[in-house]
């Protein structure tokens, strides 16, 4: 799953003021959320480096599987994509500056070199048919 929102927890920094300058208000950050048996994880790109994460409930436990994280996140102004990875051992995905949006993209597999910034990633998701919104299509599709 792909979390697009506004969701950041940095001071703005001058890398994070210099990122605004390309993103625009509910598309400032890219991470990505699995659910790995029992706890969920969450891998997250900052401009210091990477966090590899177990969610956690309020009392610090780890979120169980049938906890409400994501309608927390749909609750904070994120977008949830649900993205099967397009992963093809015969061609490459090109990467580009180490971003929020890079590392998503090549973790899922995308190889659209066009897609920069979270507003744009957003974008080609909504394009795709394979591409699920929890909370909008995921009555269809049983989520």
């Amino acid at each position: 799953m792909v979390i697009i929102g506004d969701i950041i927890e940095a001071p703005l920094t001058w890398p994070m003021r210099f990122w605004r300058l390309f993103t625009g208000p509910g598309c400032r950050h890219v991470f990505l959320l699995k659910l790995d048996g029992p706890v969920w994880l969450s891998l997250d790109s900052k401009s210091w480096g990477g966090e590899m994460a177990i969610i956690r409930d309020h009392h610090g436990k780890p979120a169980r599987p049938d906890s409400s994280v994501l309608d927390w996140f749909i609750n904070a102004g994120a977008r949830i994509f649900m993205v099967a990875p397009e992963h093809d051992l015969n061609r490459v995905v090109p990467r580009g500056l180490l971003t929020c949006v890079s590392v998503a993209k090549h973790l899922a597999g995308i190889r659209a070199w066009w897609v920069i910034t979270p507003g744009q990633l957003e974008r080609y998701f909504e394009r795709r048919r394979e591409c699920y919104e929890y909370g909008k299509d995921t009555e269809a599709v049983g989520f």
